[in-house]
This record gives structure tokens, C-alpha cells and sequence, in this order.
């Protein structure tokens, strides 16, 4: 599998609403970023309900936990997390 490059996207373009092309030349669905820390945070991937983005330090990741009765649940939900958010590191050149 060969990692994905950043590309450059075309100066000036907006993508509004909840659709852009990412640097990864992607369609991706998310909210358009507004106010003083617009642009700062960039969406690389969306998948299995895990979010990964990336600032000029960190890669930050993002993911739901349903509630469940049994600890074991939770190792479960949290491996697959894990290997989603491995998956996308290893696939995208972050």
C-alpha cells in the first residue's frame, strides 16, 4: 500500500458547507471552520467513527465510545479504534 502525499490545493478556492477536498485530494464532509482559529486544525481522515486531524505540532485524534454494561466491551471498542487510527497513520503522510 503507498502512503498518500500532501498536495497543494488552489490558492483562494473556499469549499463551503460540509464537503472539501483535502490536502490528500479527497472529498471530505465536514463544517466549514469559521472564527479567530480558522485554519489552524486540518481534517485528514474521517472513518469508523474516528476522526484524525493535524495542527502544526500535533496529530489529534477523535473518537466516540458507546456506553456499554461489560469492561470487555470497552477493550473491544478501543481496539478497534486503535487499529482504525493505525490504519490511517500508516496509509496517509501526516
Amino acid at each position: 500500500m503507498s502512503k498518500k502525499k500532501k498536495e497543494q490545493m488552489v490558492p483562494g478556492k473556499r469549499y463551503r458547507g460540509y464537503g472539501y477536498i483535502n490536502e490528500y485530494k479527497e472529498f471530505c464532509f465536514e463544517p466549514e471552520e469559521t472564527g479567530a482559529h480558522a485554519g489552524q486544525i486540518k481534517a485528514v481522515c474521517s472513518r469508523d467513527g474516528v476522526k484524525v486531524s493535524e495542527s502544526k505540532n500535533f496529530i489529534i485524534v477523535k473518537f466516540n465510545l458507546d456506553k456499554q454494561d461489560e469492561k470487555l466491551a470497552y477493550l473491544k471498542e478501543l481496539t478497534k479504534a486503535y487499529n482504525t487510527i493505525s490504519q490511517i497513520i500508516q496509509e496517509y503522510d501526516i
